[in-house]
């Protein structure tokens, strides 16, 4: 599987999981083009992804410690809980949903469950 094809189907399990409805991310999804990628050098940005990398690290090796394989969509969805203070909605789980009804002009109702 090439790294687009596993984001998009992380960014359809993240939405599907912040509640928003398959039909919606469906549509989404059907319109999105490939990533682009680059690289920052802005300081609070590179620090809340490493706030998130230690974040995980930690819940992943206490769920090693008590003898548990993580459950990565549940990891994920918590990390779409912590502040991000450069995403518009301060939440990526929330950002998420915002672009998800603004992009197929959609009002709440329509893009949830």
């Amino acid at each position: 599987m090439k790294y687009d094809q596993i984001v998009a189907s992380a960014i359809t399990e993240n939405l599907l999981a912040e509640g928003a409805s398959k039909d919606a991310v469906d549509k989404y999804m059907q319109h999105c083009t490939p990533a682009i990628y680059r690289t920052t050098s802005e300081r609070s940005i590179i620090s809340q992804m490493n706030e998130m990398i230690m974040v995980a690290q930690d819940c992943m090796s206490l769920d090693k410690y008590d003898g548990i394989e993580t459950n990565i969509p549940e990891l994920n969805r918590s990390l779409n809980s912590f502040v991000m203070l450069k995403l518009p909605k301060g939440f990526s789980g929330k950002t998420m949903l915002d672009e998800l009804r603004s992009f197929l002009g959609e009002t709440q109702e329509e893009c949830y469950r």
